[in-house]
C-alpha cells in the first residue's frame, strides 16, 4: 500500500511541476529499465524469475523511492507531501 500511494504522489507531483530537478533526474534513471520482451512469456508463465526479464536491483531502488513518498505521505497528508517535494 505505500509503495501505491508512494507512486500516486510521485504522479500527481510530475503533473504539478512540483518535483525537484534531482529528484526527476532520479526517477527517470531508475525508471528507465531495461526489459528483456523475449523472456516476458516465461516470466508470465512461471517458467523464469523476474532477474530473467529485468534489472531487479534497479527496480527495487524506484521501489524503495516509491515507499519513501509513500511513507511521508501517510504521516503528513497528500498536499505536504507534495509540497516537500519542491
Amino acid at each position: 500500500m505505500t509503495i501505491k500511494a508512494g507512486a500516486t504522489v510521485l504522479r500527481l507531483a510530475r503533473r504539478l511541476g512540483t518535483l525537484t530537478p534531482g529528484l526527476l533526474r532520479s526517477l527517470r534513471t531508475a525508471s528507465n529499465l531495461p526489459v528483456a520482451w523475449n523472456r516476458m512469456p516465461d516470466f508470465a508463465l512461471g517458467r523464469a524469475p523476474l532477474s530473467a526479464v529485468t534489472d531487479t536491483a534497479r527496480l527495487s531502488d524506484l521501489g524503495r523511492v516509491a515507499q519513501n513518498v509513500g511513507t511521508v505521505a501517510r504521516n503528513t497528508s497528500t498536499g505536504d507531501a507534495l509540497v516537500l517535494m519542491m
